[in-house]
């Protein structure tokens, strides 16, 4: 279990959602044998991608594009359609009360908000459930964060340093691998492995070698494919 430890030397900036570039859909057009979902419908969606979500004028992206969501916002949900190709599109109404589609791949129907190191160059969107906190590290600095209190995973951690070499190992001694598979982290293709823990939980090991300096995403979760793990991976940007 992660324990908050005293700030030092990693500047957080917290914000409830900030205006980014407009990013192309997740998935391409797909008009045919459009359904209505049998699902029950969410009343709310955030967006989670880095670059914003297109809000467009049909279930479709090649659909007129209305405006672009930007990373965080929150929209409210009106309808939802499930595509032949196995996409979903959530029809809603966003704040300023313009209606349209979103991608369901960019937001999630939980409640979010972003995490960033101003001096490390990465931001990230985690649950409201969660609290973050910077834990003592003479190098690189570390950022973790988790559940309120502390009382189970998932927790996350983020590592930095110049260069993969100068990262500190991710595994604890006594983990066993599990398995291995590619992941996307903003504009990088990466491994993501996942190991068994001593404590019975897993971790999920993502490193990227960016050009200025280097990164690691450690995740614990109680088991080997824990969606958290890729909701946040997509929200991941880096310079």
């Amino acid at each position: 279990m992660l324990r908050a430890l005293p700030v030092l030397g990693l500047s957080l900036v917290l914000a409830a959602c900030a205006s980014l570039a407009a990013a192309p859909d997740t998935h391409p057009s797909s008009t045919a044998s459009a359904t209505p979902s049998a699902s029950p419908l969410p009343a709310t969606v955030w967006v989670n991608v880095p670059l914003g979500a297109n809000l467009r004028g049909a279930p479709d992206s090649n659909a007129a594009r209305l405006e672009t969501l930007a990373q965080g916002a929150r929209a409210d949900v009106v309808g939802k359609r499930d595509m032949a190709d196995g996409s979903s599109w959530y029809q809603v109404k966003a704040a300023d009360g313009q209606q349209g589609w979103v991608s369901a791949a960019n937001v999630v129907t939980s409640a979010i908000f972003r995490a960033s190191s101003t001096t490390d160059g990465w931001t990230l969107m985690l649950p409201a459930t969660f609290s973050t906190r910077t834990v003592a590290s003479p190098s690189p600095g570390a950022f973790t964060a988790g559940p309120a209190g502390d009382s189970a995973p998932p927790f996350v951690k983020v590592q930095v340093a110049a260069s993969l070499a100068a990262l500190p190992p991710a595994t604890p001694t006594g983990s066993t691998f599990d398995h291995s598979r590619l992941t996307e982290v903003w504009n990088y293709t990466v491994q993501e492995k996942i190991y068994r823990t001593p404590e019975g939980l897993f971790l999920a090991v993502v490193r990227v070698p960016a050009p200025n300096r280097a990164y690691q995403f450690l995740f614990w979760t109680a088991d080997n494919d824990a969606p958290i793990v890729t909701q946040i991976l997509a929200s991941i940007a880096l310079s």
